[in-house]
């Protein structure tokens, strides 16, 4: 059973298919580089679809990333306005938007 994901204003056919786009945006930026434009719009509405979003949210996001993990694989990365920062999996997002 294919079952479509919709993050904001993107809807994906299937979870692979939105695993690839994040996986590919992820892959454009170099550690500590800001994501922006269309990328961004596209991460923060991800980020509404953490099942988390208020904690990794917090005070409001100042700007997210790229970094690597403790395990030294690359992630996305959301700084808070209160210059907190915090790792997120664009995984568990995709997981959480495509439950029915």
């Amino acid at each position: 059973m294919t079952i479509k994901v919709t993050i904001g204003p993107r809807e994906f056919r299937t979870k692979t298919e939105a695993n690839e786009h994040y996986r590919s945006m992820l892959s454009r930026y170099s550690k500590g580089e800001d994501v922006t434009g269309e990328d961004l719009k596209d991460l923060l509405g991800l980020l509404d679809e953490h099942p988390n979003h208020k904690g990794k949210i917090g005070s409001g996001v100042s700007r997210i990333y790229v970094d690597t993990t403790k395990h030294g694989q690359s992630c996305f990365w959301v700084e808070r306005s209160d210059g907190t920062k915090d790792d997120f999996s664009f995984k568990k997002c995709i997981d959480a938007a495509g439950k029915p």
